[in-house]
């Protein structure tokens, strides 16, 4: 993604490429956050508000999700490793590729799941084969020039199933426990209708709680938003040669504010 740049103007600024990476890690260690507490919400939710034979609410699957989760957040970092590793940040590279299996792994947790999706998650595999030849290069222009073009395809693959998949499935456990859960906040206000300080007490827990789911699928639309800047910044960058310090700076500024923006939203969804 930054490879024109990092030998260009590796001995005068690259300070914006390196801000583009740990920008962009920001993003990706907010969705791991997500995820986790995503999970430990469902969880609590399909034990504490138990859906009746005549609920109108989607069944809460925790299991399939908590199946999931670790396919999706090892595929948000083998992007974002590879993200990290071209802006010289540290990236764990390993003997072994552990994406090998990770269409078959998918299908175990998700007998749902479509080939097509299976496909893109394992563009990861290609990612994270990237990461060696990334140390091996020596960060010169020409190199990390053909680990680029060769690996963009592979970014994008990586950020479709991240964008459509990843962050559908997220999304999903989000909605589907906020609707069990207001289904309960009803019923209960009905019932404890001639008890205004129970009323009160439990419309404030619902607001509150109705808050933060809200604001947890806000923070996985902000993810999707993050990972078009950086589908589109790869591409750009890995297609273009010969890029001037000027000019790599005024193009990497407005993206960097955008990550930054999509990195704040999703922290705070977490706290």
């Amino acid at each position: 993604m930054l490879a024109p740049a990092l030998t260009t103007i590796s001995c005068l600024d690259t300070s914006s490429v390196t801000q583009f990476a740990k920008t962009s890690q920001d993003v990706g260690n907010n969705f791991k956050s997500i995820a986790d507490q995503t999970l430990a919400t469902c969880k609590w939710a399909h034990n504490f508000f138990p859906a009746d034979e005549g609920s109108a609410a989607p069944p809460l699957d925790c299991a399939k999700y908590e199946a999931v989760e670790p396919q999706l957040t090892a595929v948000n970092d083998a992007l974002f490793a590879y993200i990290a590793s071209l802006g010289k940040l540290a990236a764990p590279v390993s003997d072994s590729n552990p994406f090998k299996t990770i269409g078959s792994d998918l299908k175990t947790a998700d007998s749902s799941i479509s080939s097509q999706d299976q496909s893109l998650a394992s563009a990861a595999g290609g990612l994270f084969g990237a990461l060696e030849q990334v140390a091996l290069s020596g960060y010169q222009e020409h190199h990390l020039e053909e680990i680029m073009r060769s690996e963009d395809k592979d970014v994008q693959n990586t950020v479709a199933f991240l964008f459509g998949y990843a962050a559908h499935e997220s999304g999903e456990i989000v909605r589907n426990t906020w609707t069990l859960e207001h289904e309960f906040c009803v019923g209960q206000a009905q019932l404890s209708g001639n008890q205004p300080l129970a009323t009160r007490l439990l419309a404030i827990k619902c607001d509150e709680d109705e808050t933060s789911e809200q604001a947890k699928l806000a923070a996985i639309e902000s993810y999707q938003k993050a990972l078009k800047v950086i589908a589109d910044t790869h591409a750009k960058l890995s297609g273009t040669k010969n890029w001037k310090t000027q000019d790599m700076v005024k193009y990497l500024v407005p993206q960097i504010t955008q990550l930054s923006a999509a990195s704040l939203t999703m922290r705070r969804a977490v706290r």
